[in-house]
């Protein structure tokens, strides 16, 4: 016996008004009638259905809806499955798939991701904590264009930038070693890649076949461990109790690299 409205999707209800159909109504024809006319709820994909104060969308318009915050975006430095990895530990954040392959011939990652739920700029935080942005001439032992460090913004002005932003924030810095006059060697494109072809083996690697791969490829030496080895972002060694260890904060990560890691977290904002 409650009232419902009835409306064409993306027009206002006005004053119209229905009433449910019988519980005795056919299951294959289900008509409610207004003011006008009879409409057929099952053949009427283009309206909405109000109840109670609730939307009721037909499967295709929940599909719409439930993809519409997916986008993708495209980082490369050296071996991308060694970068993969990185990613793929947010997919309690909002990324969905992370895929290995060539993007325009520069070895890269596709990762696909929730804008709902994870920001662009927090998968840059990511993308320059596991990468050495000063070396254009490929990543680590990984040499050749093919291993250059690039980002495709997708033609999206904001993640320009803010991928702008990153890049001059770290190079004041000098956290990468580069002088601060100096621009850092990560080239930036606002589009997506023309041709981004899969890798036709898509290796996962985890736990220590992962740390294996991370110091012969030199990345552990390079970028540092947090475990004694300083690297490009340091550690902090603390001793509390009579027991020491070594407290990951990136003490050389200072100055405008605070300004773009917060309170030197590596990680999120």
């Amino acid at each position: 016996s409650r009232s419902c409205t009835l409306v064409p999707r993306g027009v206002h209800s006005g004053s119209r008004s229905c009433s449910r159909a019988p519980a005795s109504a056919s299951s294959k024809s289900i008509f409610v009638v207004s003011r006008r006319r009879a409409i057929n709820l099952q053949t009427a994909p283009f309206f909405v259905y109000l109840c109670g104060g609730q939307q009721h969308l037909n499967p295709a318009q929940a599909a719409e809806q439930s993809t519409s915050t997916q986008e993708v975006a495209y980082f490369a430095a050296g071996n991308p499955t060694l970068l993969a990895p990185f990613f793929r530990e947010l997919a309690y954040r909002g990324v969905t798939r992370v895929t290995t392959g060539s993007a325009d011939g520069i070895q890269a990652v596709r990762v696909t991701y929730d804008t709902s739920e994870i920001l662009y700029s927090d998968l840059l935080r990511v993308y320059f904590h596991h990468i050495d942005a000063a070396d254009g001439g490929g990543q680590f032992k990984e040499r050749g264009e093919q291993y250059a460090p690039a980002i495709w913004t997708a033609g999206n002005e904001s993640y320009l930038k803010e991928a702008n932003r990153a890049l001059d924030l770290l190079a004041k810095s000098e956290v990468f070693g580069n002088k601060p006059t100096q621009p850092l060697a990560v080239k930036v494109y606002n589009s997506t890649p023309a041709v981004f072809t899969p890798s036709a083996d898509d290796i996962r690697l985890g736990g220590k076949q992962l740390s294996e791969a991370l110091k012969q490829s030199g990345r552990t030496s390079r970028l540092g461990d947090g475990k004694g080895k300083a690297g490009i972002w340091g550690y902090e060694e603390y001793c509390e109790a009579r027991v020491c260890g070594y407290y990951v904060n990136a003490p050389r990560c200072q100055g405008t690299c605070r300004d773009y890691y917060v309170d030197g977290k590596l990680g999120l904002s």
